[in-house]
């Protein structure tokens, strides 16, 4: 059995650091620069069973099992998090994902031009945003220009 006090609040992941404890045991994602500062746009979030797995075995350094049952949005999640951790020639990622964010960015900018002003939809063009620039399909300044344009629309 493994307890609470053997796990260390960080570790290693990439160029990130990681949280086991979250990770173990309440299933969540967080990921921090290798000071323990939050990465803006990388948010927490909750992970399914299946992900949780994903995630535990690339932290073991083993290569991840059963990739092929993801989900399209766990697909976008673990590739832009494992760019953002430089570890994508390590471990296996699905095929190029710029385009797929390029059509969803596209659907959330029409929604909000047709008058959409939900706070999700503008949370999720700037995670949307965050991602692109993991993939270096854009350039920080142009992350900040546009995540302030968003925000003042």
């Amino acid at each position: 059995m493994v307890l609470h006090e053997d796990i260390p609040k960080w570790e290693t992941f990439g160029r990130l650091m990681i949280s086991p404890k979250e990770l173990y045991f309440r299933n969540k994602l967080v990921i921090a620069d290798k000071k323990g500062k939050g990465i803006g746009g990388f948010i927490t979030r909750k992970l399914s069973p299946h992900m949780v797995s994903i995630f535990t075995s690339i932290m073991k350094d083993e290569q991840p099992s059963d990739l092929h049952k993801m989900s399209p949005d766990e697909i976008v999640y673990y590739n832009a998090y494992l760019r953002k951790a430089l570890l994508h020639k390590k471990f296996p990622t699905h095929d190029n994902q710029i385009p797929e964010l390029k059509r969803r960015m596209t659907i959330l900018e029409g929604q909000i031009s047709a008058g959409n002003d939900n706070k999700k939809v503008r949370d999720e063009l700037c995670q949307i945003a965050t991602y692109l620039q993991a993939y270096n399909a854009i350039s920080k300044a142009d992350l900040n220009e546009y995540i302030k344009d968003l925000r003042n629309a």
